[in-house]
């Protein structure tokens, strides 16, 4: 199948000024997807004794100084602030460490699954990918109304239609897939939206681009890059250009997978963080907690 080649759109700089704030309704990732830096992360915070103990601003700049001395960083130097936090930021959201902020100060924790990081990354990588489920008690300040497991479903998508392009994945995947039960239709709409005429195409994802989360999803920066990156790190999935697909001797392994879990539904964790560790942070747990609601007739009570 020969494919289209995807035009560059020209990006301008962008102002919340004047703007709507960006609905928390849409697929977050955060912007950075480093394995290796990742895997540093980690490991450091191990060598430097700092499991379990509180995650001051000191204990971060020792931290810092220290990811950059053993090459986890491009310039050599330590990350700036705002790129640590989003390493950080990362580093939660995958369910590798925590911060339990139930104290006086909050304490950092490196998590089974951010040990298994540590023995084989693109593995534990997988496994955290597979697992995930957003929204979740992590990111429920950028992320709400969400109750699906991306990954999984981005590989069903991958197995039935091929491929995903980068406009497909932020325009629709991002935007309209937020419950399970919407994947027949966004699947549909992606079918759609390919024998679309390239200029009807073209204006739609310019008008996308110009809201706050057509923006953020596949404007500076965009997400979707991230996510991809993600993806591609779990070795079940392969880049051409900007174009997603499963590995051609993953496929068999991607069928059994998405098999084992089809009767999987997400779980409402609401802000329950340690709930959400206790499945999330074990690599061993691979389901999350059942839904269960009790109705209690009052009458024969």
């Amino acid at each position: 199948m020969r494919l289209r080649k995807v035009k560059k759109r020209k990006t301008t700089i962008w102002s919340r000024k004047g703007r709507s704030k960006r609905t928390k309704e849409i697929w977050h990732f955060p912007k950075r997807a480093s394995l290796l830096q990742m895997q540093g992360f980690v490991r450091i915070l191990k060598e430097l004794g700092f499991h379990g103990k509180s995650w001051t601003k000191a204990r971060k700049e020792t931290f810092n100084t220290e990811l950059a001395k053993q090459g986890y960083t491009e310039s050599g130097s330590p990350l700036a602030p705002s790129s640590l936090r989003t390493l950080e930021a990362l580093i939660k959201y995958l369910g590798f460490v925590y911060v339990d902020n139930r104290g006086k100060t909050p304490l950092m924790h490196i998590t089974n699954a951010g040990l298994e990081l540590l023995k084989d990354p693109v593995k534990a990588l997988e496994t955290q990918m597979v697992k995930l489920q957003i929204t979740n008690p992590v990111i429920l300040k950028d992320c709400i109304g969400i109750k699906t497991f991306p990954f999984r479903t981005t590989l069903k998508l991958l197995i039935e239609l091929d491929y995903l392009s980068y406009e497909e994945i932020g325009y629709l995947l991002f935007i309209k897939l937020k419950r399970e039960e919407d994947y027949p239709l966004v699947r549909d709409e992606i079918i759609r939206f390919r024998k679309l005429p390239s200029e009807i195409k073209e204006a739609q994802l310019d008008e996308f681009l110009e809201t706050p989360e057509g923006n953020v999803i596949l404007g500076q920066a965009p997400t979707v890059g991230y996510y991809v990156m993600l993806c591609i790190g779990t070795d079940l999935c392969m880049r051409n250009e900007k174009v997603l697909r499963i590995k051609e001797d993953k496929e068999k392994g991607v069928q059994g997978l998405l098999k084992k879990f089809e009767a999987v539904k997400p779980c409402d964790f609401g802000d329950d963080l340690p709930l959400w560790i206790e499945y999330y942070g074990n690599p061993k747990r691979l389901n999350p907690p059942l839904d269960i609601k009790i109705t209690i007739n009052e009458e024969n009570s």
